[in-house]
């Protein structure tokens, strides 16, 4: 077993820049969809059909 020892303020520091990394990886995600043509989109339906799946079942 291995462990470190940091500062509390150093772990708060640390856990606020990884929130605002997720932050910024959604922000990317939600932009690169909004570029998305609609007629991309699948419709959740086709997908049950193509998968062989009944919504009843999930």
């Amino acid at each position: 077993m291995e462990a470190i020892i940091i500062s509390v303020e150093e772990y708060e520091r640390i856990y606020e820049l990884m929130e605002f990394f997720e932050h910024i990886q959604i922000y990317q995600s939600v932009e690169q969809r909004k570029a998305t043509p609609l007629n991309e989109y699948i419709d959740f339906d086709q997908l049950l059909a193509e998968q062989g799946i009944d919504l009843d079942e999930i």
